[in-house]
């Protein structure tokens, strides 16, 4: 996935103009899920993580049409963690996730 430089300016306008809004986090989100598709799981974590809670934090302000941005960032991380060989930190995630729902 070589999609990383459009969410990069996508996230960067975000920060501009709705830096408190859940799309903001949303494409945080993907563009971690993208640099995790480069094998940059260094680089990718704190997006990934840090979006998950950014939506969390705002899910009353989420169209009920797009309420399904939470789970599938959770998704993302939890894959994240499997993909860059973290088995135990996948696990983590599930849990809470599953305590979240």
């Amino acid at each position: 996935m070589k999609q990383s430089p459009l969410f990069e300016k996508a996230l960067r306008g975000y920060e501009k103009s709705a830096a408190g809004e859940w799309e903001r986090y949303n494409c945080q989100s993907l563009l971690g899920w993208s640099l995790a598709g480069q094998k940059k799981y260094a680089e990718a974590e704190p997006l990934v993580t840090a979006a998950y809670e950014g939506i969390l934090q705002r899910e009353a302000t989420i169209p009920v049409a797009n309420r399904r941005v939470l789970a599938e960032a959770g998704q993302r991380v939890c894959s994240f963690y499997q993909d860059w060989g973290k088995p135990d930190k996948a696990s983590e995630w599930k849990q809470r996730l599953g305590d979240v729902k």
